[in-house]
């Protein structure tokens, strides 16, 4: 027994002795004493720590983006601008308010995210078992562990046989180490290896590691496209300070006021910064993230999202994912003198009908005398794992004879008697007859006493497709989404399952993987790519399979249920635990699927397409609104020695655009056919020309109103607010689709953010709020003009695509990421 890394402490004690002490029986608590304990001990979690909402605005109020509004609040004051002063020092609050919102809005998704995803425990109270919460769970509860549970809570191992527990999430060590009865096994520890009943000795912040697993990480983890477009915020405020501190040493060249310059810089800089960009980030994810949900997949990684909209190759279990998972017992094909009876009732022996395993039910479902099960009792059950592939009880019936059975695979169960070479020809020929007809084969054997193992027969059991399988995976071939089969059947189960699916039978036995030379590896990675499935798996074969494709620029998915397949799950780009997963293999998941079936990780790769989308349209928006307000900006003062507009309406127009920016989160849009890859190059690129097209925009407006109207400087930079604050939020309408504006229908949402803010921003122009009024008539030419250039921006975006795809240009030649 290893015992080594156990804690200090941890010793063996008596079960009975530890029910003592804890006020328990072994038919668990009643109701009345699990109420007294949890009034006493509170519920079996860690207090979330939750930011104070009066910090959560400051935040916004004052933080890393806002500081420099806040800086030239006071130099507004020091020179005496005190209209300056008011209005900013309003709109900062506003600010604080929005940010503030948002922030909840968005911890109330994920809050809600962490709820459906939270553990669940088996646990019998009143001599009932029941699964509850493990938030519930009170010390003295008696509680049940199997293979994949992460352990809920600091528990003594009752009566048994020893178990192997993984404490790699909380000591570090890289080995399972063995537990027996008596011993404590920790909160957060994951079960690798047996099945065995214990009473909960502590629970919440008394546990030993003082804390219970964690399955969604935190919101604000960073994908790669997050990464990307927190760049894209560094490189513009690069550029406006490059620009800014043109104007400022300008402005000190031909003797303007110093306080007034910078407070002008420092707001010209804030019109150049995303200001936005972390909210639009919480809120786009979260709001995905929901949207998920309402198609059962819950995500318990937010940067996941991109990740499935990239996805090219889904690597998908069979049972359960492809099939139905309901299966239904053929009729055995016995060896020797075994009869089909003795061949069922050895196998349903050797079952748990308790685990509510769909094998164990559907060969206890095919006993015809139920009596003969009542006559016999189990005194010993190992359960099934994944290295030994069966299962094996000592059972002993009613006249005092004991014997044991064992049922798994055939290989595995043929290995267990002595006359294997003898009858293995007739076995694999009743296997592959099965085969061909889509059937998996479960082998059964018996030994009574301590004699050796005589192999019984095998049972054929059928798992159909999945009514929805078919026309699910046409779907994800014309979304761009090669789909192979993972299976630890035999291949001509794969290839007869694959056939009925419409995919090809093009199946590797995945024991090549470990067969291969180190100069295959190349043509061994190339045939990986292209075949259309894996027999005869192991969960470590999943994870080569991955590491191989992924090196071949392949941004992969990989479903999974069982507690060895976690690290495959985390080596995917986007690792998926199926419905019905174990505990290990949903907290190492990216994705956690509420149904079975493809057809829900297709719907959720489809909605990841379209949050990717609206990411997308907010980077060009983005891009392009900075490069159109600096170089404005820029060359109006360098080369015409004006301000077109002032600090105060700069302030006003970055605040308004957020109301559409953070609109964009729930935008209608159309998923993209084929997978989504951030392109940095064709982003740019778009951005760069509608920006230049909104600087001639304005420079052509301006010469209207300076040369043609004679309009006076005041008037001049109220038009140019009123231009910059119309045409910038009919940008996000262009930039929003590919194809013309029309193509797409935009949210109401967003159009009417769109349209309340342009409204806030005529009616500021018109009354002169804090600016020169200008009255109707001009805000009217001002709008006609804007939109205008709206139609001319629409069709200068659809030939930038045309030339920027087509062109081959070594500057905008796209380039796809990997990762």
């Amino acid at each position: 027994m290893n015992t080594a890394s156990a804690s200090a402490g941890n010793a063996i004690r008596d079960p009975q002795e530890v029910l003592r002490d804890l006020h328990s029986t072994p038919e668990g608590l009643t109701a009345d004493e699990v109420t007294r304990r949890r009034e006493r001990d509170g519920y079996n979690e860690l207090p979330e720590k939750k930011d104070n909402p009066i910090l959560v605005f400051l935040r916004y109020f004052w933080g890393p983006i806002p500081w420099m509004i806040e800086i030239a609040t006071v130099l507004s004051a020091i020179v005496g601008h005190w209209a300056d002063f008011v209005i900013i020092l309003v709109l900062l609050f506003m600010n604080g308010i929005v940010g503030f919102w948002e922030e909840f809005q968005a911890g109330n998704a994920i809050a809600a995210l962490k709820a459906r995803l939270a553990l669940n425990a088996r646990v019998r109270r009143n001599g009932t078992w029941a699964s509850i919460p493990a938030r519930e769970l009170v010390t003295g509860d008696i509680i049940r562990l199997r293979l994949g549970d992460i352990i809920p809570a600091d528990a003594v191992l009752l009566e048994g046989d020893d178990v192997e527990v993984d404490q790699s999430a909380l000591t570090g060590e890289s080995l399972p180490v063995t537990h027996s009865p008596g011993e404590v096994v920790f909160s957060g520890s994951v079960m690798r290896k047996g099945e065995v009943e214990a009473v909960v000795s502590a629970t919440g912040v008394r546990t030993f590691f003082g804390r219970t697993a964690k399955l969604v990480e935190d919101a604000h983890t960073q994908s790669h496209f997050q990464k990307a477009v927190l760049k894209i915020g560094d490189y513009l405020i690069i550029v406006a300070i490059v620009l800014v501190v043109l104007i400022f040493s300008v402005a000190l060249f031909r003797g303007e006021s110093i306080l007034a310059t910078l407070q002008f810089a420092l707001i010209l800089t804030i019109a150049a910064v995303p200001v936005a960009l972390p909210a639009v980030m919480s809120v786009t994810m979260a709001v995905g993230a929901r949207l998920l949900s309402k198609k059962n997949a819950l995500v318990s990684r937010l940067s996941s999202i991109e990740e499935l909209a990239g996805t090219d190759v889904l690597c998908s279990d069979k049972t359960g994912t492809l099939t139905k998972n309901e299966l239904s017992l053929g009729d055995p094909a016995c060896i020797g003198d075994a009869t089909p009876e003795e061949t069922v009732l050895a196998a349903a022996l050797s079952s748990r009908e308790e685990d509510q395993d769909a094998i164990d039910m559907a060969v206890i479902g095919g006993v015809h005398d139920r009596g003969a099960l009542a006559r016999c009792t189990i005194r010993k059950f190992t359960p099934f794992d994944p290295v030994h592939k069966r299962t094996e009880a000592e059972v002993e019936d009613d006249e005092g004879r004991r014997f044991r059975v064992s049922k798994g695979a055939p290989q595995v169960i043929l290995a267990l008697v002595p006359d294997a070479d003898a009858i293995r020809p007739q076995v694999e020929s009743i296997v592959n007859a099965f085969a061909a007809r889509g059937f998996r084969s479960l082998g059964v054997a018996r030994a009574d006493g301590d004699g050796a193992f005589r192999f019984l027969g095998i049972l054929p059991l059928y798992d159909p497709p999945r009514d929805d399988s078919r026309d699910t995976i046409a779907t994800a071939a014309d979304m761009g989404i090669d789909v192979k089969m993972v299976t630890g059947d035999q291949i001509a189960i794969a290839r007869e399952i694959a056939g009925q699916l419409g995919m090809k039978k093009n199946i590797m036995d995945a024991r090549i993987l470990e067969e291969a030379k180190t100069h295959e590896a190349g043509e061994l990675a190339e045939r990986i790519e292209h075949i259309d499935g894996f027999a005869q798996v192991f969960p470590e074969h999943k994870y080569h399979i991955i590491e191989s494709l992924q090196q071949r620029g392949h941004i992969v998915a990989m479903t999974g249920d069982g507690v060895n397949d976690a690290p495959a799950l985390k080596k995917a780009d986007a690792g998926i635990a199926v419905s019905g997963a174990t505990d290990a293999a949903r907290s190492a998941a990216d994705i956690v699927l509420m149904t079975p079936g493809l057809s829900v990780i297709i719907d959720a790769i489809r909605e990841s397409r379209k949050i990717f989308q609206r990411m997308n349209s907010y980077a060009i928006y983005r891009i392009a609104e900075t490069f159109r307000v600096l170089l404005f900006m820029t060359l109006s003062i360098l080369v015409f020695n004006f301000y077109p507009v002032t600090a105060i309406m700069i302030v006003f127009l970055a605040l308004l655009n957020d109301g559409p920016i953070l609109a964009i989160a729930y935008d209608n849009v159309r998923p993209g056919a084929r997978p989504e890859r951030w392109d940095m190059p064709m982003v740019m690129a778009i951005s760069s020309v509608l920006g230049l097209a909104g600087v001639i925009a304005s420079f052509g407006l301006f010469f209207i109103a300076e040369r043609v109207m004679h309009l006076d400087a005041a008037v001049i930079q109220t038009f140019m607010f009123l231009k910059l604050a119309v045409a910038g939020h009919l940008t996000v309408f262009v930039t929003r689709t590919r194809g013309p504006f029309w193509s797409s229908r935009p949210s109401p949402v967003l159009f009417w953010s769109a349209v309340l803010t342009k409204i806030l921003a005529t009616l500021a122009a018109v009354y002169g709020f804090f600016m020169t009024p200008i009255g109707w008539e001009l805000s009217l030419i001002i709008w006609g003009y804007a939109i205008v250039w709206f139609f001319l921006n629409d069709r200068i975006k659809l030939v930038a695509y045309r030339i920027f795809e087509h062109s081959g240009s070594w500057l905008f030649a796209r380039h796809p990421s990997t990762h």
